[in-house]
C-alpha cells in the first residue's frame, strides 16, 4: 500500500511539473504573440502616418505649387501674390519636416511640442495666446505626433484664413482626456459652406476621424471661429 501511495504521489508531482512547464511554454508563446502584435501595430501606425503625410504633401503643397506654376505661365498674377504663395508653400514644408524630425518627436509632453508649434506660427506676425494644462502620463509617441499634426492644421487655417488679430490656443490633457481648442476673433465662416471643400478643413476632419476624436466647429461670418477637438484616452494611450 505504501509503495502504491508513493507511486501515486510521484505521478501527481510529475503531472504538476509537466503542467507547470506547459504553462510556462504557453506564457512564452503568449508573450511572443503580444510582442508581435505590438510590433505590427507600430508598423501599421507608421504606414498610416506616411499615408497621411503623402496626402498632406499632395493636397496642400501639390495644389499650391500647381497654382504657382499656372500663374507664372499665364503671367497675369502680380509678383507679390506669387511670392506670398511661394512663402506659404515653404512654411508648410518646414512645419511638416520639423514634425518628422527625431528631436521634434522626442518631446516628453504634448505641451512642450505645442509650445514649439505656436512659436513657429507666431513668426507669421499673428498674436497667438497659449494656455497649457497637462497632467498624468505622457501620450505615446504615435498619438503625440497625431496631435501635433492636428494642431498644425488648425493653427495654419486660423493664421491664413481668419484675418484675426488674436488667436487663442488652449490645450488640456489628463489621464482620461485630451482637448484642444483654437479660437480666433477673425472674419469667421459658414461651416456648411466648407463641407467637403477646403483642403485644410477636410484634412482636419480626416485626422480627427482617424484618431477617434470629436471635432466641433463653431463659426459664422463676422463672428470669428472656435475649433474644438475632444478625445477620450484609453489605458495604452
Amino acid at each position: 500500500v505504501l509503495i502504491a501511495l508513493r507511486i501515486i504521489q510521484k505521478r501527481k508531482q510529475q503531472n504538476m511539473e509537466l503542467r507547470s512547464k506547459l504553462r510556462e511554454k504557453e506564457f512564452e508563446q503568449l508573450e511572443s504573440s503580444v510582442q508581435l502584435q505590438l510590433a505590427q501595430q507600430k508598423e501599421q501606425t507608421l504606414w498610416e502616418e506616411r499615408d497621411r503625410l503623402a496626402r498632406d504633401l499632395h493636397d496642400r503643397l501639390g495644389s499650391q505649387l500647381a497654382a504657382i506654376i499656372l500663374q507664372l505661365e499665364s503671367g497675369k498674377e502680380p509678383r507679390e501674390a506669387l511670392l506670398e504663395m511661394a512663402r506659404n508653400s515653404h512654411e508648410d514644408l518646414r512645419r511638416i519636416s520639423r514634425a518628422l524630425l527625431p528631436e521634434a518627436n522626442a518631446q516628453t509632453s504634448l505641451s512642450s511640442g505645442m509650445q514649439g508649434l505656436v512659436k513657429l506660427f507666431r513668426k507669421s506676425g499673428k498674436t497667438i495666446h497659449l494656455n497649457l494644462d497637462e497632467s498624468g502620463k505622457a501620450l505615446t509617441e504615435e498619438n503625440r505626433l497625431q496631435w501635433m499634426f492636428i494642431g498644425q492644421e488648425v493653427l495654419s487655417n486660423a493664421v491664413r484664413h481668419s484675418q484675426a488679430e488674436n488667436i487663442y490656443v488652449q490645450l488640456y490633457v489628463d489621464e482620461k482626456t485630451v482637448e484642444l481648442q483654437v479660437e480666433d476673433d477673425g472674419v469667421g465662416f459658414d461651416p456648411k459652406s466648407v463641407e467637403g471643400n477646403g483642403v485644410g478643413m477636410e484634412s482636419l476632419r480626416r485626422r480627427a476621424d482617424q484618431l477617434g476624436a470629436q471635432l466641433e466647429i463653431d463659426s459664422r461670418p463676422g463672428s470669428g471661429s472656435c475649433i474644438t477637438l475632444h478625445w477620450q484616452r484609453h489605458e495604452d494611450d
